[in-house]
């Protein structure tokens, strides 16, 4: 009898479609391509992770199991992913986005000194990411969402124009507009007309 394995793939690693729940702090989240938090108990996304990376060592796995646990909020294991992720692959700029995105979204809801230069230290990795990676579009969209965050939260507009000239910047490229993109480029067109 023939018999096989049924080995489970995740079709594209390095390509995720975000999802954009209201999380606490205003911000949108990045949603990790498997388990959510509405599909999936903390535990149960885990295992699904861990049975993948168990089969296939992927640091694109881990860099989504990353996002994952960010989602649920367990900051301290998404950073270990994370860094483990880049350790294999440290020139990796969707893994610098995803080490980012934990940084900035891990201090947000805190508005001590330390938290806001975490976040800044956030937007730093993201403007690394896009005068350095092809695919800007998510760095601008990313740096974009988090400027607004700064300005509406801590009323910090250093990164509104640098911003919005990206999103114009990615448009004039002919790179395509998602609503998302469309969206972002109103809120800063709105916020810098009243400034």
């Amino acid at each position: 009898s023939n018999t096989s394995v049924i080995r489970p793939t995740v079709s594209t690693y390095t390509v995720f479609e975000p999802f954009s729940p209201e999380s606490s702090c205003s911000i949108d989240c990045s949603m990790p391509a498997l388990p959510t938090t509405s599909l999936f108990s903390y535990d149960e996304a885990m295992g699904i992770y861990n049975n993948l990376y168990d089969i296939d060592k992927n640091p694109y796995t881990l860099q989504q199991k990353a996002l994952c646990r960010g989602l649920f909020g367990d900051y301290l294991n998404a950073f270990i992913d994370i860094d483990k992720a880049l350790s294999c692959k440290p020139n990796n700029f969707s893994f610098k986005n995803s080490q980012a995105i934990l940084l900035f979204e891990s201090n947000c809801a805190n508005h001590d000194a330390n938290s806001i230069d975490s976040m800044k230290q956030a937007m730093k990795v993201l403007e690394q990411c896009y005068h350095n990676d092809k695919r800007k579009i998510y760095h601008a969209q990313k740096f974009a969402e988090f400027a607004i965050t700064m300005h509406n939260s801590y009323g910090c507009s250093d990164y509104l124009k640098k911003a919005q000239d990206w999103l114009i910047e990615m448009t004039q490229e002919r790179v395509i507009e998602s609503k998302n993109t469309v969206k972002l480029k109103e809120e800063l067109a709105n916020i810098l007309s009243k400034m």
